[in-house]
C-alpha cells in the first residue's frame, strides 16, 4: 500500500485529466455500472462528518471526510479526510491518500463540467463568489475546461480574494482580474458565477434583472440549512441541473424552492444526460447547475491518481 500527499497527488495528475475523468464518471453514473451505498452524514451543529464509499469494477473507494466550518477562524482548512483505495479483487488496502485534495480536484472538475455544457458559447468572463479551497480549485478548473478572459472574485475575506488575484495573474497572465467588494458586483462582471460558500442564505442578489442571462454554478450549500441561490434565480431557469440526484433532497438550493412550489422535480436533470445527449438545452440563457458530491466522483479521482502515481513511481510504502 503507498500514501500520497497533496503535494503528489496534484504532481500526478493535470486539471484537464480530473476534468476529463469526472464528465466519465457522470456517464458512469447514468449507465449504473458502480455500487454506492448512501454517504452517513454525522452532524454536531454546523460540523460535518461524512463517511462515503463507493465500488467500481477495479477499486473500491472510501473517502472520511470532515468540514468544520469554524477552523478558519484558526487558521486551519476547514475540509480535511483521508481516501483509502481496495482492490476490488482482492479487497486488499492498495492506497491511503489525503482526501481533501482529492476533493478539491473533483469539486473543481465537477463544476467545470457544468461550465462546459452550460456556458453560453460568446461567455468570455467568470466569477466566484468564495475564494476559499474549493472556490480556488473551482476557478482553476473551469480555466482548464474553456477560455475566458476575465475574471472577478468576492469574498468576505478581501484578503484572501486578492492572494487568489495575484495567483492568477502569474498562471494565467491573459486574464484580466479584479476583486470587487459585493456579490452583486461579481454577478455584473461575469457570464458565468460560481458560488462556493456555507453561507446559510442567499448570496447571490435577489434581482432577476442581475441574474437573467448568466451561467450559475454552485457548489457550496450541501446541507438542508445551506443556501446559495435566492428564489428569483430559480424562478428564471426552466431546467436544473445537479451532479447527482440526491442532490434535491440534500441541499437547501434545491429542497426549499421545491416546497414552495417554485421548481418541480420534473423539471432537474443531471449533467450526466445533458452530457449523453439523452436531454438538451433549452432555449432559455439562465442556466442553473447544483453540484453536492457523490463517491463515485471521489472513486474515479482516486483511481486516476493512483494509477498515474503508481506509473510515474510515486508514494510512500506502508507496511500495514
Amino acid at each position: 500500500m503507498i500514501f500520497l500527499s497533496a503535494s503528489e497527488i496534484n504532481k500526478a495528475v493535470s486539471r484537464a485529466e480530473v476534468n476529463l475523468a469526472m464528465e466519465e464518471a457522470m456517464l458512469v453514473f447514468e449507465k449504473g455500472d458502480f455500487i454506492m451505498p448512501d454517504r452517513m452524514h454525522i452532524h454536531r451543529g454546523m460540523d460535518t462528518f461524512l463517511l462515503m464509499p463507493c465500488m467500481g469494477k477495479s477499486v473500491i473507494a472510501t473517502k472520511l471526510v470532515s468540514i468544520f466550518p469554524g477552523n478558519r477562524s484558526m487558521g486551519l482548512p476547514s475540509l480535511t479526510g483521508l481516501i483509502i483505495l481496495n482492490s476490488a479483487t482482492t479487497g486488499e488496502p492498495i492506497a491511503l491518500m489525503n482526501g481533501a485534495e482529492v476533493t478539491a480536484l473533483r469539486t473543481g472538475a465537477v463544476g467545470s463540467v457544468g461550465v462546459k455544457y452550460l456556458a453560453l458559447p460568446e461567455t468570455d468572463s467568470i466569477g466566484l463568489i468564495g475564494t476559499g479551497v474549493q472556490g480556488r480549485s473551482l476557478i482553476f478548473s473551469s480555466l482548464a475546461q474553456r477560455e475566458f478572459r476575465r475574471v472577478t472574485l468576492f469574498d468576505s475575506d478581501p484578503a484572501k480574494a486578492s492572494a487568489l488575484c495575484e495567483e492568477l495573474r502569474i498562471t494565467h497572465k491573459q486574464l484580466s482580474c479584479k476583486v470587487v467588494t459585493t456579490p452583486e458586483e461579481c454577478v455584473v462582471g461575469s457570464g458565468v458565477v460560481i458560488t462556493a460558500t456555507t453561507a446559510p442564505s442567499p448570496v447571490l442578489p435577489d434581482d432577476p434583472e442581475l441574474l437573467k442571462g448568466k451561467c450559475f454554478v454552485g457548489v457550496g450549500a450541501f446541507r438542508p440549512d445551506m443556501r446559495e441561490f435566492p428564489d428569483s434565480l430559480l424562478e428564471l431557469a426552466d431546467q436544473i441541473y445537479v451532479d447527482t440526484p440526491f442532490a434535491a433532497e440534500e441541499c437547501g438550493d434545491l429542497i426549499d424552492p421545491i416546497k414552495k412550489g417554485i421548481i418541480k422535480k420534473e423539471h432537474i436533470f443531471t449533467l450526466g444526460k445533458l452530457v449523453d445527449k439523452s436531454v438538451s438545452l433549452t432555449v432559455s440563457k439562465t442556466r442553473v447547475y447544483k453540484t453536492t458530491g457523490m463517491a463515485l466522483f471521489d472513486l474515479t479521482a482516486a483511481e486516476l491518481v493512483f494509477n498515474n502515481a503508481t506509473q510515474a513511481g510515486m508514494g510512500v510504502t506502508l507496511t500495514l
